[in-house]
């Protein structure tokens, strides 16, 4: 039960990381979508409802970031980038290798593709399903893209002190072992071009 409850609070975690709100609730930290406005917000297609992923679009996203080292996207988008590889004209910049723990990593013009997001869990925990606002008003049928440089003074998370556990042991008003784990966290922007934000995609096929 302490496994499954800490999984969820990494998937908690990951959510917040994209869709924190500090706004609307107090006690998380603001996450990429609240803080990347002005130049570092590249609309894909400004039009009522979105559009197909413009390579071209993306292309610029990824000029905005000094030194970029990632893509984040969900599975769902990544499986577009899988499906375009196989048309001629992509293929050349959708890329796979192996990463250091020997798993499979899909690469675009050779910067990692990142998921923060997976298919096998409760829909509150997707931080990029296809359900964003478009910049179009056409309805809520969009996903992002964040291009990122995840490295020191640029886009890196922080921490006060690191993950604390205590075992409280059991509880004397019920037969239960309680375990609090605490960990204060969050991310810090260092530098003005250390993400972007690219919006008003659809789950289309990309276009060139």
């Amino acid at each position: 039960h302490e496994a499954m409850k800490v999984k969820a609070l990494a998937q908690q975690w990951h959510l917040k990381f994209i869709k924190g709100d500090s706004f609307t609730s107090p006690k998380e930290f603001d996450g990429l979508q609240s803080r990347l406005t002005g130049t570092q917000l590249v609309s894909n297609n400004a039009g009522v409802g979105g559009g197909a992923l413009s390579l071209a679009k993306l292309d610029e996203a990824i000029d905005t970031v000094d030194e970029p080292t990632h893509l984040i996207m969900s599975k769902a988008m990544r499986r577009r980038f899988i499906t375009a590889q196989r048309n001629t004209n992509v293929a050349g910049y959708v890329t796979f290798d192996k990463n250091e723990m020997g798993m499979p990593m899909t690469r675009y013009n050779d910067l990692p593709i990142l998921i923060a997001d997976s298919s096998d869990i409760a829909s509150s925990y997707a931080g990029l399903a296809f359900n964003e606002a478009d910049t179009g008003g056409g309805g809520t049928a969009t996903t992002s893209i964040y291009v990122a440089s995840l490295r020191e003074g640029m886009l890196t998370g922080i921490q006060n002190g690191g993950i604390e556990v205590m075992n409280l042991g059991q509880q004397d008003s019920k037969p239960v072992m309680r375990t609090r784990i605490e960990w204060l966290s969050g991310i810090a922007l260092m530098h003005p071009r250390a993400a972007c934000r690219l919006r008003d995609i659809t789950d289309a096929a990309i276009a060139v």
